[in-house]
């Protein structure tokens, strides 16, 4: 899984900096995205790991509420945020949102005006996928002993767990068989109902 750190490393983001909550340069991302509803309406979408991009646009003349954002994401256990504060905040972020991230370890990364949210999105992604290759060549002979196990003992439950801890996935699929592990009974239901309407759509081979 990435890291703050991981993302400061990306080739878009070479001018951006920490400007407050650097203990936290490790937070784990599991969840990057650009915010576009404004708050309170998008704390409905927030969710733990994530760290969320924004140049404020929605709340430029909203103070109270873009601190109460950063607060929200605090509790909510978010990763951090990139704020873009040179179209509509006068290049400036302001004091009490970098005083929360100094507090709560909670990164506050400034991000020129120059950046493209698109670059920043595409390298994330090329990032993350050579992260999970890792993470599954790292760990390809505990899988291959998870499968050999899951021949002899038969108990699914530890099988799907193992995956779930090795590769981060919580609903495993395959041709006649479902694995979950850390997901609700009818979350499981739901993806094999959506899947089973797309093969009764599609002749194809899925």
């Amino acid at each position: 899984m990435l890291k703050i750190a991981d993302l400061m490393g990306l080739p878009s983001l070479g001018q951006s900096y920490i400007v407050a909550g650097y203990d936290g340069i490790f937070n784990m991302i599991k969840k990057l995205d650009i915010m576009e509803t404004p708050y309170p309406a998008v704390a409905d979408f927030l969710v733990p790991y994530e760290f969320m991009m924004t140049s404020f646009w929605s709340l430029k003349t909203d103070k109270e509420n873009r601190i109460n954002l950063v607060k929200t994401m605090i509790e909510r256990k978010c990763a951090g945020i990139g704020i873009m504060p040179g179209p509509n905040l006068g290049d400036a972020i302001d004091p009490e949102i970098i005083e929360l991230g100094n507090d709560h370890s909670f990164p506050i990364i400034y991000i020129p005006t120059n950046v493209r949210w698109s670059d920043i999105l595409s390298e994330y992604s090329i990032l993350s996928q050579s992260n999970m290759n890792s993470a599954l060549d790292s760990h390809l002979v505990d899988i291959l002993n998870a499968f050999s196990d899951l021949h002899s003992n038969h108990d699914l439950g530890k099988f799907a767990e193992e995956l779930r801890s090795f590769l981060s996935l919580p609903i495993i699929l395959s041709l006649e068989s479902v694995y979950c592990s850390g997901v609700k009974t009818s979350t499981a239901a739901l993806v094999l109902s959506k899947a089973h309407a797309i093969r009764l759509q599609n002749t194809n081979k899925i």
